[in-house]
């Protein structure tokens, strides 16, 4: 299994309704992509400074699974349509379990 963390953080101009937008787009990839086997999106609960707001898990029988997600065109949409001109900064990786 191959679990994919991303880590998010946007503009202090971001709106919460942004905020919720992307949430709700991100939730609703899952569905679209089969090998998504486990997906959660999740706000930051703001306990230390200097975190990111956002945290994405996806889980995947294995790499081309993961690839397959990472270039689907649903998952390029919401990042290039929602989320790059949000952004102030990602941090991701992927591992094995």
């Amino acid at each position: 299994m191959l679990r994919h963390v991303v880590l998010l953080s946007f503009k202090d101009t971001t709106s919460a309704e942004v905020i919720a937008g992307i949430t709700e787009s991100l939730h609703a990839l899952a569905p679209q992509i089969s090998t998504v086997r486990k997906f959660s999106v999740n706000a930051d609960l703001g306990l230390a400074d200097g975190n990111a707001q956002m945290i994405i898990m996806a889980e995947f029988d294995d790499v081309a699974g993961y690839e397959l997600y990472s270039d689907h065109p649903a998952h390029q949409k919401v990042i290039q349509e929602q989320i790059v001109a949000e952004l102030s900064s990602r941090a991701a990786a992927q591992y094995t379990f």
